[in-house]
This record gives C-alpha cells, structure tokens and sequence, in this order.
C-alpha cells in the first residue's frame, strides 16, 4: 500500500495542483471579466456626465448670443430715441434724474 503511494503520490498532488490552478485560474478570469464591465459602466457614466455638462454649455451660450443680440437692438433703439430727441427736452429729462450732459454745447 505504502508503495502504491510512492508511485502514485506525485500523480496525486500534481493532479490536485494541476485543479487548483485550473480553479485560480478561473476565479481570476471572472474578476478579470467583472472588473472590465465595472471600468465600462463608469466610462459610460463619465461619457454621459460630459454630454450633459456640454449641451448646458451649449444652452448657456444660446441664451448668451440672444441676449447680446437682444441688446444691440436696445442700444440702437436708445441710440434712434436719443438722436430724436430734441435737445431741451434731453437737458429737462438730464435734469431730472440729477444726470449730466458730457458735453455741453
């Protein structure tokens, strides 16, 4: 018996080495696996987080064209109203509000 164990001893425990390392190796593939899906997940979210943040960028520089080209219209219209306004009329209204003309004629 003993002497069957000297012949088989070394089959045996390569055998069990050979199952564990077939079983780490295993284990390791699927955390291998699942850590890849978890890098993918977050570069998804990241991916997401850029487009979001993009089209609020986007957004906010709409509204800022509109309202720039928003007041070039007011200013021409100030300008148009202020050309047309007679000149005593603007001293009585520059007068009212305590405002002074920057050049007096």
């Amino acid at each position: 018996m003993i002497e069957l164990l000297m012949k088989l001893g070394p089959w045996i425990l390569g055998g069990l080495g050979l199952a564990g390392g077939i079983l780490f190796g295993s284990f390791r593939h699927q955390q291998a696996k699942s850590a890849t899906a978890d890098a993918a997940a977050a570069k998804a979210d990241a991916a997401r987080a850029v487009a979001q943040k993009q089209s609020e960028v986007d957004q906010a520089n709409a509204a800022a064209s509109a309202a720039g080209e928003q007041a070039v219209v007011n200013r021409a219209s100030a300008d148009q109203a202020a050309a047309s306004t007679a000149r005593e009329d603007l001293d009585a209204e520059l007068d009212q509000i305590g405002a002074l003309r920057k050049e007096q004629q």
